[in-house]
């Protein structure tokens, strides 16, 4: 029986395989280490997002994140871990880029869970919003009062009619039934209105066949909705028409060329057919405009192109507004976005009292 052989006693070449084999194990040990899960998270400093807001700073934070994410996704992470505020209308601007970068790329994103927001509502928006669906395929559980992204072609009269439909059921229906009120017929006819008007503008001024965007929720009584084109803008709807006053190019440099606001505030009035309604009424989205400045604590923020317009009405019932000097950054994800909140009791009364 042969006897075991110490290393001393191995021969010149076993001792050379045997330190190759020793290198190459402590070489594969060190590679396991470098690239374990904690190395790499701390290799990879994600960017943290305390609060996203409709602003200018976080809209233009957001475009060059998401341009860098999908310039390198493996080396680069967005971090919402200490999020505790998300608007609903840079969701929308958040998923169009994301989208758009995976079709131009073939980029394919995917959020880990320890960058998720570890607060609890904010997470259940990602999921309730439908980010959750459209970039990791996961299930979305529908939940009343709440309508996910929905991703939706307006072309024709039918596909108008199939999204109107769902609004007037998700987000109309359930926060005047949340109220309870027993005569609100009124008050849904007119919200169904503000609605109607909102995606018949994009419809018509848009200029694009590419897809919108909308979210919507109620929450504590209060209507919060957003919907997003990919379309010209208002700068480049205004460009295409014929039937806008001569001296609107003169309101643009006083107003800082900012389109949204002169739109606004120039009363151009045109007679024009809403549901069998024929009134005399400016732009699609003059309706609401109305009722944000008639309603306590409702507001409209629009995002078009460069252009940032903001309109709120106070506890005081005075309206206030806001357009930045300085433009956002523009992306060809981003066309118009309308987004704005309207307090359901508050809209409630103004409409039986005649206000609204």
């Amino acid at each position: 029986m042969n006897k075991a052989y110490c290393s001393k006693k191995y021969c010149y070449y076993c001792n050379v395989i045997r330190r190759k084999y020793q290198a190459k194990k402590h070489l594969k040990k060190k590679d396991k280490k470098k690239f374990s899960k904690n190395s790499f998270c701390k290799k990879i400093k994600p960017f943290e997002y305390p609060s996203l807001e409709l602003n200018k700073k976080d809209i233009n934070k957001i475009i060059d994140d998401t341009i860098k994410l999908s310039e390198n996704p493996e080396s680069f992470a967005i971090s919402f871990r200490k999020l505790v505020k998300f608007d609903l209308g840079l969701c929308l601007i958040f998923t169009s880029l994301l989208e758009h970068f995976s079709e131009a790329k073939n980029v394919r994103f995917a959020f880990k869970k320890h960058l998720m927001p570890k607060d609890k509502n904010i997470r259940n928006m990602f999921i309730q919003t439908g980010i959750f669906g459209i970039l990791c395929n996961k299930p979305i559980q529908i939940q009343e009062g709440k309508m996910c992204i929905l991703k939706a072609s307006i072309s024709n009269a039918e596909e108008l009619k199939q999204v109107l439909l769902k609004i007037s059921k998700e987000i109309v229906k359930f926060s005047l039934e949340k109220i309870n009120i027993a005569d609100n017929s009124n008050a849904r006819k007119h919200l169904n209105k503000i609605f109607d008007e909102l995606l018949l503008n994009v419809k018509s001024h848009a200029y694009t066949d590419k897809i919108v965007y909308l979210a919507g929720e109620v929450q504590q009584d209060v209507i919060k909705f957003a919907i997003l084109d990919k379309g010209i803008g208002f700068a480049g709807s205004i460009q295409k028409r014929s039937d806008f006053m001569d001296n609107f190019f003169d309101k643009l440099n006083p107003n800082n060329g900012n389109y949204v606001k002169v739109i606004f505030e120039s009363n151009m009035k045109r007679h024009r057919n809403y549901s069998g309604e024929n009134i005399s009424r400016g732009n699609g989205t003059k309706r609401l405009e109305e009722n944000i400045r008639k309603c306590k604590g409702a507001k409209m923020q629009i995002i078009s192109k460069q252009d940032f317009y903001e309109l709120y009405c106070d506890d005081k019932n005075t309206t206030k507004y806001s357009s930045n000097s300085n433009k956002v950054k523009d992306h060809e994800a981003i066309g118009t976005l309308i987004s704005f909140e309207l307090p359901i009791r508050e809209f409630l009364t103004g409409v039986q009292d005649g206000n609204i």
